[in-house]
């Protein structure tokens, strides 16, 4: 019995290795069919980026080819956004990156029109207007004149020709609220008086003066310049700042001819200490001549102003803010209307209307001197009543034609006076007629012996 149990042991181990050996050989087998089938999926996958490689290759030498198509048909402002928007159209909005030139381009859309921008938003891929809003708060601006704007300014006048580098220097002044708050990222306390390179005073400001400089035969304009006071501008201050305003543009390459304000206090203190008069219209710096303009578009303002308030006589003749209301109750319930742009808020004016030039130069119109002189038909005026409807009529006519001649912007219009000035023009005989009927002009219960209003000043200035 024991030796047959002995067997059966033996014959059980053995059995039991042949099974293991077995196993063995199967998991053996299925490793090196695994191994195989990792191998040909591996040249499969290889096979695959090859193709994909060859296929970008080819759709990029088609992209490359279609730029460069592009770029030959396309102007370079047009190109440059053409081909930002087909690397943005590839990436999601967080992952938009935009390039120095980028946002000052999409910088001058946003400043041209808020709204539009936002339109355009929509449609295509452009930077958010809190971007923007950052690119500018990067942009160290300081009071005073800017030595960085200066600075590019001088590169851009080394390859521009020498009649694009004339140009003149406009200044102009606006209130503020007061207040006073602290500027974490300059660490400064920022609301009082301020004009730059440390000339701060403890004052809180509420005015702001800026100086801007465009050129005269090419249409562009830059804000070179600016500072805080209490209070307008003191001539002293204005004079200090104009004079180095006018060197910092000298030493940028630019060449200042011509200086352009409106009839403020301290401007025409200013140019009166400097000796500049209808006869002498101009002061020097530093052995140059700098003329000087009154502002046509706050002229015509004034004008207004002081029509409305007041009234102008003229050769005897009262012209009176009546005779335009007048115009305007009778036009205003007809079915075919003579002045159509006419409004009850050009006649009415409400708060801030006033400072609105379009407001002004559409009362001093060609279309309200031609339906005053028709009303005065209808109603059938004599005596003095026409005589006044008819110089109100002449009047708007007149400095209709007035600032049509400051404001002309081609050379050739088929309007006379809004055409270019010429030797044989139209303007200098205007301008002749203007200065025979101008110092007559004067403000309504004035003494005839005072001197002129600075509005109607201004104008002879401009012209002569």
């Amino acid at each position: 019995m024991r030796e047959r149990h002995i067997e059966d042991v033996v014959y059980s181990s053995v059995r039991q290795r042949h099974r293991t050996a077995a196993a063995e050989c199967l998991l053996t087998l299925k490793i090196r069919a695994l191994k195989s089938q990792v191998n040909k999926l591996r040249a499969k996958v290889k096979h695959l980026q090859r193709q994909k490689v060859s296929k970008g290759k080819k759709e990029l030498t088609k992209k490359e080819l279609m730029m460069k198509e592009l770029q030959q048909l396309l102007p370079a402002k047009v190109y440059a956004f053409v081909s930002t928007q087909l690397q943005m159209s590839q990436r999601k909005c967080q992952g938009y990156r935009w390039t120095t030139q980028d946002k000052a381009f999409f910088l001058s859309l946003w400043h041209a029109s808020p709204k539009c921008y936002r339109l355009l938003c929509k449609v295509f891929s452009m930077p958010s207007v809190r971007t923007l809003q950052k690119t500018c708060q990067a942009v160290d601006f300081k009071t005073g004149f800017n030595t960085n704007i200066l600075s590019t300014m001088r590169k851009a006048m080394e390859t521009t020709k020498p009649i694009d580098k004339l140009c003149a220097i406009v200044t102009d002044e606006m209130s503020l609220k007061e207040a006073v708050h602290y500027n974490e990222a300059a660490d400064r306390v920022e609301g009082f008086e301020d004009f730059g390179k440390g000339q701060r005073t403890p004052y809180v400001a509420n005015y702001a003066s800026g100086f801007i400089v465009r050129g005269l035969f090419t249409k562009w304009k830059q804000l070179f310049g600016y500072c805080f006071t209490s209070g307008p501008i003191p001539h002293v201050r204005l004079q200090s700042m104009l004079f180095d305003g006018i060197r910092e543009l000298r030493k940028a390459g630019m060449e200042c001819l011509v200086f352009i304000c409106d009839q403020a206090a301290g401007n025409r203190t200013m140019l009166t200490r400097l000796g500049v008069t209808k006869e002498q219209p101009f002061f020097s710096v530093d052995g140059i001549r700098v003329f000087c303009l009154w502002d046509p578009p706050h002229l015509i303002k004034n004008i207004r102003n002081n029509w409305r308030r007041h009234g102008f006589v003229l050769d005897g003749n009262e012209i009176t803010w009546d005779i335009l209301e007048d115009l305007y109750a009778y036009d205003s319930h007809q079915e075919i209307r003579l002045c159509c742009r006419l409004t009850k808020k050009h006649v009415h004016l409400p708060p801030f209307a006033s400072m609105r030039v379009r407001l002004a130069t559409q009362v001093l119109s060609h279309s309200v001197a031609v339906g005053i002189k028709t009303l005065t038909d209808i109603k059938g005026l004599t005596g003095q009543h026409q005589q006044n409807y008819l110089a109100a009529a002449r009047f708007c006519e007149n400095f209709n034609g007035l600032f049509d001649c400051f404001n002309s912007k081609q050379l050739k219009d088929s309007h006379k006076l809004k055409c270019a000035i010429s030797d044989a023009s139209a303007h200098f005989p205007f301008f002749d007629k203007c200065l025979e009927w101008l110092p007559r002009l004067k403000l309504v219960g004035a003494n005839s012996n005072k001197k002129q209003i600075p509005c109607v000043e201004g104008w002879q200035h401009n012209i002569l």
